[in-house]
């Protein structure tokens, strides 16, 4: 039976012979890898509530944090059920007005944006390094555009190029400024250095392994990619649980 495949903006009839078959051990790995965003989520909102007191003191908007991971398990939720509806656990089967597949991309940048405006220090701006600042609040500024257009891009181009140049690079530079915001801004300590810099590389191995999976299409990998970026938050509640009390003012690598 033929059914409709797309790659980038090409939309042709295939047959589904085409699509190497996710089955066995393999397909529950991949649907059950879905459903780890959820304790996670909880275990980020344990240790926010743990911390709220000291993050009020160290960061911009706890509230933006929390959102951010709400948006989190929104898109998990509008992932799986893109992929339970279009039959594409194996990344098969895409469409290019699939919105419900971009509300996947839309929320979990959220997540990332929340995250990274969140633990920010905008409201205590250190004036010796107002350029610095004004350069991490443009780039915050253009995170933010990024997300607004996910879903009009993905309607206009597809999955593929919004993929591509939207999506994988505005969580990389959300995940790398947040990794020295999440350091210099709940820190400077040596657990804050390891919970910033370990959900940065946590991403990074989740982009890693989309550009193999692309290359190799080996299916496992699908929960392997999603599954780094969702558990990359837990470098983060690190963080947080270790969080000082005391604010030394020490701003001087990408602080804001």
């Amino acid at each position: 039976m033929a059914s409709l495949r797309t790659d980038g903006d090409d939309m042709r009839l295939y047959d589904k012979s085409d699509c190497a078959e996710l089955k066995g051990i393999s397909w529950v790995i991949v649907v059950l890898g879905h459903f780890v965003e959820f304790p996670v989520a909880l275990v980020m909102m344990w240790v926010i509530y743990k911390r709220l007191d000291t993050l009020k003191l160290r960061c911009f908007s706890p509230l933006l944090i929390l959102l951010g991971i709400g948006c989190g398990a929104v898109g998990t939720m509008a992932e799986i059920g893109s992929h339970q509806y279009l039959g594409n656990f194996n990344l098969c089967l895409y469409q290019p007005n699939d919105m419900v597949h971009a509300s996947f991309m839309f929320f979990m940048s959220a997540l990332m944006v929340g995250i990274n405006i969140g633990v920010s220090k905008r409201r205590r701006a250190d004036t010796s390094s107002g350029i610095l600042y004004l350069l991490v609040t443009f780039v915050d500024i253009i995170t933010i555009a990024i997300l607004v257009a996910i879903p009009f891009v993905y309607g206009k181009w597809g999955p593929t190029f919004t993929q591509n140049f939207l999506f994988v690079p505005n969580q990389a530079v959300c995940s790398i400024v947040s990794a020295f915001r999440i350091w210099k801004n709940l820190g400077p300590s040596k657990a804050t250095f390891i919970g910033g810099f370990s959900y940065f590389g946590i991403c990074m191995v989740g982009v890693a392994f989309l550009a193999v999976y692309q290359k190799t299409e080996i299916l496992i990998l699908h929960a392997v990619i999603g599954g780094n970026f969702i558990c990359s938050q837990l470098g983060f509640a690190y963080a947080i649980y270790n969080s000082q009390d005391n604010d030394n003012g020490s701003y001087d690598v990408i602080p804001h």
